[in-house]
């Protein structure tokens, strides 16, 4: 008997981003047979559009494809029976199928932060770090910020050096800790691939309650947060926040990465905001929203499920 031990029938060979796909092959043979040279060995495949390839030799090879879709592989060996003394004879391995899938783009890589805006003083609190894209295993590298200048009706022990990123040593989607005064946070996540990008910045004010006016607290910090309902069918709402006044831009993708739509763009205070978002002549799936202004880029998944 005549045996591939690659492409097996249940693989699905991933196309690459340069719109090429390998099969590598391997046969052999069952112990009665007697084959006397490699080059005895010979495979061949079908495409997809019906056409075959020529016979390869050897029971070790491939071929570069630049079709998705269905193919068949079949191979032949010029092999003897030694057990039963017949002569050489074409034995022949009969086809089966395979697929080659179609390049996928993978999704925009990015990173924002989320967590509790408002904690007391010596409070404990819990901020993640979510990534979309890029290649995994990631590094976190999440750093620290305190403004120079104190909101009223904060309290602490004494002022910390101020004015610049500070670095922490957690390695880790998740940081928890405390402070007595407001203190802002980022962080830069660092995929297989040796990319870093980098997390909106999140603001939180220590100390600060609903007497405080205004004037007291620390600017917004810009965010692109989750929509909701994610799923959705037909419509969602998209809720962000702009620190400073200026030009914002939102817009809708799909999972090539095509835009579908154009949902702000315009000049903004700075503040809260909620656009709303209606697919209803879409098809079900994934689709991507961004947020781009002068200063800040984030880009989010939702589900669209009819």
């Amino acid at each position: 008997m005549v045996y591939f031990s690659k492409p097996l029938s249940t693989d699905v060979i991933p196309m690459g981003s340069n719109g090429q796909a390998s099969i590598a092959y391997s046969m052999y043979t069952s112990g009665y047979l007697y084959v006397q040279y490699d080059t005895d060995y010979k495979a061949r495949i079908r495409y997809p559009d019906g056409t075959w390839s020529n016979w390869q030799a050897g029971s070790n090879g491939g071929w570069i494809v630049t079709q998705s879709g269905t193919y068949t592989i079949e191979g032949k060996v010029w092999a003897k029976n030694w057990v039963l003394g017949t002569a050489y004879t074409w034995y022949y391995r009969y086809p089966y199928n395979f697929t080659v899938a179609p390049y996928i783009p993978p999704p925009p890589y990015s990173i924002s932060i989320s967590g509790p805006n408002f904690r007391s003083p010596g409070q404990s609190g819990t901020w993640t770090a979510s990534v979309t894209g890029g290649q995994p295993p990631y590094h976190y590298q999440w750093s620290y910020y305190y403004p120079c200048i104190i909101p009223l009706g904060e309290i602490g022990p004494m002022a910390p050096p101020c004015g610049y990123w500070s670095d922490m040593s957690v390695d880790n989607p998740q940081l928890t800790r405390y402070d007595w005064q407001s203190f802002q946070l980022k962080c830069v996540v660092t995929d297989a691939t040796g990319t870093p990008k980098t997390s909106n910045i999140l603001t939180v004010n220590v100390g600060l309650n609903k007497e405080n006016t205004q004037e007291n607290k620390l600017p917004l910090s810009y965010s692109l947060e989750q929509n909701h309902p994610n799923p959705f069918n037909p419509s969602t709402e998209i809720k962000f926040t702009l620190q400073e006044d200026g030009w914002t831009t939102i817009k809708i993708f799909d999972v090539l990465g095509r835009e579908i739509a154009t949902l702000l763009d315009e000049q903004k205070s700075a503040g809260s905001y909620t656009v709303n978002f209606n697919a209803s002549n879409l098809s079900s799936g994934i689709y991507f929203y961004s947020i781009i202004t002068k200063d800040f880029y984030d880009i989010k998944k939702m589900i669209l499920s009819k």
